[in-house]
């Protein structure tokens, strides 16, 4: 069985950054896996991939990625996505051991107060139920970290969802791609194996503090380290962030694709202050 594990980078720089990152740690911790970065060059153009003679939302430009996931449909393949704002610290064999065929591998939690990930402002059900679709449950998952072996109908008909239909009773609809996942999976009654039962390597720093140890990222909301650890796209600028992206873009490894990549440590603190620039910016706003 074959086994690749991939991130998406596209549009702004960082992103390209933080997947080379990414790639550096996967070479220490999994180095017999096959990591794949797919870019602009992969997915069908914003010219050609926008949904035309309607309003456009920003969750209309997030197809590429489910997208690529319907193309990686090798039976004889397990594919594991991991987002490009995620260090890597373990071996990933025990969790391509968890895949099996026609389930999807994600975080994946039911509320039973009917909000998303218990944010009262979100209601994926009510949602979804006034753009005419009723019988979903309030299911919330995060789409950061997904496995899966072969074709998943799931993808096809989140791809179909995200660029057939705008969820606009909250941001959530307008501006990400979860509800579309969550749907999809739904509607085509695709199993799913919970990363909750593995969530002792698994983190998702954003629900807390972040900080550093022994040069990883810890996070005040766990009680441990997390192996995998995603950090954030809007933790970019944070400098434990800054200070591991930097490291792993220091490396051996990493130096010889410099004449290609042209990410070099200045770019990254120039980066990291136009990511503070922004973030500031908008608070004062």
């Amino acid at each position: 069985m074959k086994r690749v594990t991939f991130t998406i980078a596209f549009g702004k720089r960082r992103y390209k950054i933080m997947a080379e990152a990414l790639r550096e740690t996967m070479k220490i911790y999994a180095p017999d896996v096959e990591f794949i970065i797919f870019t602009e060059d992969d997915i069908t153009p914003y010219k050609k991939g926008l949904p035309k003679g309607r309003t456009l939302y920003p969750k209309d430009y997030k197809y590429p990625k489910i997208e690529i996931m319907t193309k990686l449909r090798d039976p004889d393949t397990q594919y594991l996505f991991i987002d490009a704002d995620c260090f890597v610290f373990c071996d990933l064999d025990h969790i391509y051991n968890k895949i099996e065929p026609g389930k999807l591998l994600m975080h994946w939690v039911y509320n039973q107060d009917n909000t998303w990930a218990g944010i009262k402002e979100l209601n994926f059900v009510e949602a979804w139920k006034q753009a005419g679709f009723d019988g979903l449950e309030p299911y919330s998952l995060n789409s950061g970290f997904i496995g899966w072996q072969g074709h998943m109908e799931c993808f096809d008909k989140a791809l179909e969802l995200i660029k057939g239909v705008s969820i606009t009773a909250d941001d959530k609809g307008k501006r990400g791609d979860e509800y579309y996942y969550c749907a999809g999976v739904q509607l085509t009654k695709t199993p799913v194996i919970s990363t909750e039962d593995f969530d002792n390597e698994l983190g998702m720093f954003w629900r807390g503090k972040i900080g550093k140890e022994y040069e990883k990222l810890t996070c005040d909301f766990y009680d441990k380290t997390k192996l995998i650890q995603h950090y954030g796209a809007h933790n970019w600028a944070n400098l434990h962030v800054q200070s591991l992206i930097s490291k792993a873009l220091k490396s051996e490894s990493f130096a010889k694709k410099t004449s290609r990549l042209t990410y070099t440590l200045p770019t990254v603190f120039i980066e990291s202050l136009k990511a503070l620039r922004r973030a500031i910016k908008r608070k004062l706003s």
